[in-house]
């Protein structure tokens, strides 16, 4: 009979089309054969439900059924690889399968090109789903058998206990309660999670249930990750899952302001942007959408996992995807990690909030039909236990009476559904091991043994308790790269040693010990300036730079720019420094044997910056003098003194000296002057460090020059400038290291 309806279907006029990967109805379309992955997404239907799709071609048996889902106001569907495999068009049946409605809603022609066998080609099945797991929620021994409780510290007020007097089986399905305790001023309720007994990150899991219909519910279907160090201020699998990292599939808005938050669901990731991250401190948040729904009935909620991507279906409705792939926690320690591109567990959370719940009332949420599918059955073939934190030598591991290490598990093949694993101690007098975290308690050898929740897949190690044992240093870092420290103040930066046990000697060593000290938390300022520590262990070493700050900033105190194209008196040069307006500089645009230079008025006094203490100077310098004359060379400087007498202060300048080698510009740094002449255009610098080191160096010849003769470490007091062909200057009032300055003065030739 379907035979029939497909003939008297090829027979009629049919629409539609599609590109790689997608369809749109009332657009030609053409698919070849063998093209698989292909996806049928048709607008403006008009139709308001998902419908069943149903695949045929005209030697087709009968149909294949794909249920669709509605992504804004379009319809979509996995168009059947395996009718791409044969030579022939497509027929797609939309048909409507409600209470009140069976029949075909539009017929979509899809045209397939025949083509040649690709030689790479291998079977996909992207239609058919098998159950790989399912919750049975019709005894009360699902909740320790199928879901286990897990208590989460979140604030004083709040009590996860494993209750099964607050979760409970009944009809089928699975009661979560949330009680308030008045006498103790406490909430009291039971998440339950697959934890160690389903872990997946592909597939589809699959659910009915019912939220709080009650002001303030905040009941939630999240991950957590391997979940067991949530809220420890560390990393679940050691230094991988971020703290209070978790995935919010549907979490109910009733904490948030409003009445009616509680008829709102948040779908998004949260994770600590660096290792030991609080909560309040650094829980940043991405991907994050908003839906209404009503909680007086149930939904079906659906949650789409591959490649990292995350799709979520209210009523077969997108609501939300989440790309893990495009979230990643960068710091010294873990380097650009994705955390949510790994296994997942799922929990189950009845929560109520406190400020806004009635507290005479019990939360329930009600959940039943949980099920995950899969293309395929696939069990695990094989497990490999690594660490992070920890060297994994000889397929043994070595701890201290105390000591503790975190085993990650990687579940071969990759497209196994279940990466669940139990973990089991031959002793448990020797040492303890759950979800992957292994406890050290008295010296010994023992057996810890990882086996695959689906299938048969085992893989064992050898946990050897020492405090004699000679342990090597698996990894070192510091929270950030770089930190600025005010000088008047004091910083904190973590520094990490794995294991925290190792043997190995940890030192701490710095480029300028005069810039500030530091002891593996705190950082001390000395003076103003950079310095690099480098944390040091065994093979291992990492490096943090501290920038000490003093009361002027990073960025210039003074900022000039000049424009030297007309003769002009009594020019007011804007300050674009951190200084500001009351340092605006007046000067005069004057006529200097053919040049427009630059006078100042009167001289301006400085904030002073006395010996000991860093700055830098920056000038760009025209070259447009006439080096036929002698007298167009003479007495023309920039002084940051206060007397006339340049000899042994900071001064750049030409003078009639060096007029008859025709050299133009000299600079000088504190009275040392350089041995280049500047004979174009160019940008220079004159520094000090606050390790008495001065510096000059120029854009032309690009030769470092320094002295450490503390005769020419004097303070800055005026600015003059007298004659000079200059078209910028900038002053900073701190340390500037050499590369630092050095990419300054360079970036003027680019």
């Amino acid at each position: 009979m379907i035979k029939d309806v497909i003939l008297d279907a090829f027979a009629s006029s049919m629409y539609v089309q599609t590109t790689k990967s997608m369809l749109f109805a009332k657009d030609s379309l053409t698919l070849y054969q063998w093209d698989k992955g292909q996806e049928l997404r048709l607008e403006d239907t008009g139709i308001e439900a998902a419908p069943e799709i149903h695949f045929a071609n005209r030697y087709s048996r009968e149909a294949i059924v794909v249920n669709s889902s509605l992504e804004g106001n379009a319809i979509v569907a996995p168009i059947p690889n395996s009718l791409l495999e044969e030579p022939h068009d497509i027929l797609a049946y939309l048909y409507s399968n409600s209470a009140s409605t069976c029949k075909t809603l539009k017929v979509v022609k899809i045209s397939v090109i025949p083509r040649t066998k690709p030689m790479s080609y291998t079977p996909a099945d992207n239609v058919t789903k098998v159950t790989a797991w399912s919750a049975d929620f019709t005894g009360a021994q699902t909740l320790l058998t199928q879901f286990k409780g897990w208590t989460r510290l979140y604030g004083a007020q709040y009590v996860d206990v494993d209750n099964l007097e607050l979760g409970y089986c009944e009809d089928g399905s699975l009661h979560l309660l949330s009680k308030y305790n008045g006498n103790e001023g406490k909430w009291y309720s039971t998440i339950r999670t697959t934890e160690g007994l389903f872990e997946a990150d592909h597939g589809v899991i699959e659910f009915r249930a019912k939220f709080s219909n009650l002001p303030g519910a905040w009941n939630n279907i999240i991950s957590y990750g391997t979940g067991g160090r949530w809220t420890s201020g560390t990393y679940a699998d050691g230094i991988k899952w971020p703290a209070f990292g978790e995935i919010d599939y549907f979490e109910q808005a009733g904490g948030l302001a409003g009445e009616n938050a509680y008829k709102t669901l948040h779908s998004g990731m949260h994770y600590g942007s660096g290792t030991g991250s609080g909560y309040n401190e650094n829980h940043a948040a991405a991907n994050v959408q908003t839906t209404t729904f009503d909680p007086t009935v149930f939904h079906t909620f659906k949650v789409e996992m591959r490649n990292g991507v995350y799709k979520c279906y209210i009523d077969n409705v997108l609501v939300h995807t989440m790309d893990g792939a495009k979230i990643k926690v960068t710091n010294a320690v873990l380097l650009d990690y994705h955390p949510f591109l790994k296994p997942m567990a799922f929990y189950l959370d009845p929560q109520a909030v406190w400020s806004a719940a009635d507290k005479e009332s019990t939360y329930e949420m009600i959940v039943d039909n949980m099920t995950y599918y899969d293309a395929e059955i696939v069990d695990p073939q094989s497990i490999a236990l690594h660490s992070d934190t920890i060297d994994v030598i000889a397929n043994s591991i070595t701890l201290p009476v105390g000591g503790d290490c975190f085993l990650q598990h990687d579940i071969l093949p990759a497209g196994a559904n279940n990466k669940a694993v139990t973990w089991e101690s031959s002793d448990e007098s020797i040492f303890k091991v759950y979800a992957g975290y292994v406890k050290a308690y008295k010296e010994g050898s023992a057996t810890l043994r990882a086996k695959s929740v689906q299938g048969s897949a085992t893989s064992t190690i050898t946990v050897n308790v020492s405090n004699s044992a000679k342990i090597p240093c698996k990894k070192v870092g510091f929270s950030v790269n770089s930190v600025d420290v005010d000088i008047e103040a004091t910083g904190s930066v973590k520094s990490y040693v794995w294991p925290t046990f190792t043997t190995d000697d940890i030192v701490i060593s710095c480029d300028d010990n005069g810039v500030a000290t530091y002891d593996g938390i705190t950082i001390t300022p000395i003076a103003d300036g950079t310095c690099v520590f480098t944390l040091t262990c065994g093979n291992y070493s990492a490096e943090l730079q501290v920038n000490v700050v003093g009361s002027y900033g990073k960025d210039p105190i003074v900022s000039y720019s000049f424009d030297r194209s007309a003769v002009q008196d009594g020019v007011t040069i804007h300050n674009d420094g951190t200084l500001g307006s009351d340092y605006d500089l007046s000067v005069n645009y004057v006529n200097n044997y053919g040049n427009i230079v630059v006078n100042t008025v009167n001289n301006l006094t400085l904030p002073t910056r006395t010996a000991g203490l860093s700055y830098c100077i920056v000038m760009d310098l025209s070259d447009v003098i006439d080096r036929g004359d002698q007298n167009s060379l003479r007495d023309k400087r920039a002084l940051f003194c206060e007397a006339e007498n340049s000899a042994n202060q900071p001064f750049i300048g030409s003078t009639f000296a060096n007029a008859a080698t025709k050299g133009n510009y000299l600079y000088a740094h504190n009275g040392k002057p350089t041995e280049t002449f500047l004979d174009t255009p160019c940008r220079l610098a004159m520094w000090k460090m606050s390790n008495g080191v001065s510096y000059m160096y120029d854009s032309i010849s690009k030769n470092l020059q320094q002295t450490t003769d503390e005769t020419y470490i004097k303070d800055i007091v005026k600015l003059k400038l007298a004659n000079m062909l200059v078209d910028k200057l900038d002053i900073y009032y701190r340390s500037m290291r050499v590369n630092e300055v050095q990419e300054l003065v360079n970036a003027y030739n680019e």
